[in-house]
C-alpha cells in the first residue's frame, strides 16, 4: 500500500533503463533508482521543485503508481 503524500513514478529511459522515482511530500524526500540501483537521494527538496520534477517525469513518459492501478509493477 502506498502511503498518502508519497508519489511513485516509473518510466523507461533510452529504451532500456527502467527508472523509478519516489517523491515523499511529507518528508520533502526525493529518491531515484535506475534498474533497481539507487542513484540519487535528496532531502529537504522544496515542494514547488518536487512538483516541477513530477511534471518533467510525466513529460518523459512516466506513469504514476497508485493503490488502484499498480499492476504489473510491485514496488518494495
Amino acid at each position: 500500500m502506498i502511503k498518502p503524500g508519497v508519489h511513485i513514478w516509473v518510466w523507461l529511459r533510452d529504451g532500456k533503463n527502467i527508472m523509478k522515482a519516489v517523491l515523499d511530500y511529507n518528508r520533502n524526500l526525493l529518491i531515484f533508482y535506475e534498474n533497481d540501483h539507487l542513484i540519487l537521494v535528496r532531502n529537504g527538496v522544496p515542494q514547488k521543485q518536487m512538483k516541477n520534477i513530477e511534471r518533467t517525469i510525466e513529460n518523459k513518459g512516466g506513469k504514476r503508481l497508485n493503490d488502484l492501478q499498480n499492476e504489473p509493477f510491485v514496488f518494495l
